[in-house]
């Protein structure tokens, strides 16, 4: 056969190929199906001749044409795109170069009117004032009460000043044990360890403070003949028993300088002072009784050990305060028996008068006479010049004035150490 155009040529190719696919789809189809009956027919026996069938062909499948999108279109799909995702600014340049190219293209215009509006929306809702939500006032806090108030206030004091105070008490509290533990110790040097190195006990002196003179009286010297009258009389005491002396000693004067608190601190760690403090007043006037109050204050305690209110009816001032005064000392030493009125002796006052022990009706009155009687034996045994008769006449009168005394009286016990002492030194006694 002979081709006599191209066109021809392309068609027979085109059918040869279509042919080859049809022919090889049913060969396979039928390599598979002769497979099991192969193996039917060798088991059942010897071959048979069978046709075979013709091929049967398939048309080719006829091409159809697939929808492609234009330029325009991609470019209308992608502003319309970015619009809808609300990004109206770059939809809007989408559209604008759109419309640069094409121009009145009803897409693009309507596209970029709805990107206009919608950039415009987003402008004025940007430019429009935000809303502002008023803050939230606060209930007023409720006011606290005055009885609230001052627990508050005195609890937070209390917790302020609590640490402090109870350190100063400590402290106060320890400073007076470590006061009174010295204080022990002296008293027992002073009183105990003098005694046994056969040394006169140490006792409390007395300070002699201020005597107030509330006589009214203009001149007169009452504070000190008072003062002086009493110093006089202690020291000869003292010079008479001499086993227990007391001394007698002005009273310092009160300090209240810029410096007295040191002084104040320096207390609360030594010792309390030990000693008496004398101090009284004056009183009374013409015509009426005077009268002499001296008060005994134990310094180591700072407490009133004694008080006493003297009164006499003398006329003349300066020798009813010296009486007042005498009969002061004699109390500050033995208060106890010079407040006794009368003696407890063996017995009354003697019906007759029988001698100066018979006349004496009162511890005052014994201890006057024993200062009398003994002070000048205990000045001659000092002096080495002792008239044996003379104080052996003095003792025995002395040991007669002890019967007029309780045993358990203190003058009674300093007496009789004072006749045993001065007997000693006289032979005979």
């Amino acid at each position: 056969m002979r081709l006599r155009d191209g066109s021809s040529f392309v068609g027979l190719a085109f059918v040869g190929v279509l042919l080859l696919a049809t022919i090889s789809a049913p060969a396979g189809a039928a390599a598979a199906t002769a497979t099991p009956k192969a193996a039917a027919a060798t088991s059942a026996g010897p071959p048979t001749d069978t046709p075979t069938p013709a091929p049967t062909r398939t048309p080719a499948p006829t091409p159809t044409a697939t929808a492609t999108l234009t330029e325009l279109q991609n470019r209308l799909l992608l502003a319309d795109t970015y619009l809808k995702a609300g990004q109206s600014a770059t939809a809007a340049e989408l559209y604008t170069a759109i419309l640069a190219q094409e121009r009145g293209q009803p897409e693009a215009l309507a596209g970029l009117k709805k990107a206009l509006e919608g950039q415009t929306a987003l402008t004025a809702t940007a430019a429009a004032p935000r809303p502002t939500t008023a803050p939230a006032t606060p209930a007023p806090p409720s006011r606290p009460g005055f009885g609230s108030t001052l627990l508050t206030k005195t609890g937070d004091a209390v917790a302020t000043v609590l640490p402090f105070l109870l350190i100063v008490l400590a402290l106060y509290v320890l400073s007076q044990a470590l006061r009174w533990i010295m204080f022990a110790v002296r008293e027992f040097y002073y009183l105990k360890l003098f005694p046994f190195f056969r040394q006169p006990a140490q006792a409390r002196p007395f300070l002699m403070g201020e005597i107030a003179d509330g006589t009214g009286m203009q001149g007169f010297p009452g504070t000190r003949v008072v003062t002086q009258r009493i110093t006089e009389k202690l020291l000869a005491w003292n010079q008479l028993i001499q086993a227990r002396e007391i001394a007698v000693e002005p009273a310092p004067p009160v300090e209240l300088g810029s410096m007295a608190w040191i002084k104040v601190l320096w207390t609360w760690l030594v010792p309390p002072p030990r000693a008496y403090k004398i101090d009284g007043a004056l009183m009374g006037n013409q015509p009426g009784a005077y009268r002499l109050m001296i008060r005994r204050t134990d310094l180591s305690t700072n407490r009133v050990d004694a008080s006493r209110t003297f009164e006499t009816t003398v006329g003349v001032p300066e020798v009813a305060f010296q009486g007042m005064a005498e009969l002061a000392a004699k109390w500050l030493c033995y208060p106890r028996d010079i407040e006794a009125s009368v003696t407890v002796a063996r017995g009354m006052r003697a019906a007759e008068a029988g001698g100066a022990a018979a006349a004496l009706a009162s511890a005052s009155e014994i201890y006057d006479a024993a200062l009398d009687l003994l002070l000048p034996v205990r000045q001659q045994i000092n002096q080495d010049a002792v008239d044996y008769a003379d104080a052996r006449e003095r003792l025995r009168q002395a040991n007669e004035l002890l019967q007029n005394l309780p045993d358990g009286s203190r003058l009674y016990a300093d007496l009789k150490a004072v006749i045993a002492d001065l007997s000693r030194s006289v032979p005979n006694a």
